[in-house]
């Protein structure tokens, strides 16, 4: 039996969860994922965040190549999706590319990040850190422009 590493805060009226999960089944392939979960979803629209490198589709650019050639970006409200998207956001982003796990969805429950595998080196805990640090940017804008729970 494996100890598995879980935190839960809460920040800003929402609750952020990370936690490591093991899928599949013991007769089969088993698998260390580790979860970032913001919930309830502080948005109300969707999106999606993702490497380009996993052949996401955009319904969504910047004009920016420096983001725009790295990035799929799809959502549902265009509009309120741009507002969320600061500089500061695009920064962190650029910062995130290499180790982006795959991505970050906000769907209709949840605003969440995974990647394949645990906390085990630094690296992955720095990542974590920037792609946690770009949730919580996100949340902070769409509170700043007003956004509904």
């Amino acid at each position: 039996m494996a100890q598995l590493n879980t935190l839960i805060d809460a920040v800003d009226g929402c609750e952020i969860k990370i936690y490591e999960l093991i899928t599949g089944s013991t007769n089969q392939s088993q698998y260390l994922h580790t979860f970032i979960h913001i919930t309830p979803n502080p948005f109300n629209f969707q999106f999606d965040i993702s490497r380009k490198s996993l052949g996401g589709k955009s319904n969504f650019v910047f004009g920016n190549s420096s983001i725009d050639d790295h990035f799929t970006f799809s959502t549902s409200n265009p509009e309120e999706f741009k507002k969320l998207i600061t500089p500061e956001v695009i920064n962190k982003l650029k910062l995130a590319t290499t180790n982006f796990g795959n991505g970050i969805t906000c769907d209709s429950e949840k605003l969440e990040h995974y990647f394949m595998g645990g906390l085990t080196i630094e690296e992955q805990t720095a990542e974590l850190e920037i792609i946690l640090n770009i949730m919580q940017l996100l949340v902070k804008n769409n509170t700043l422009k007003g956004g509904s729970e």
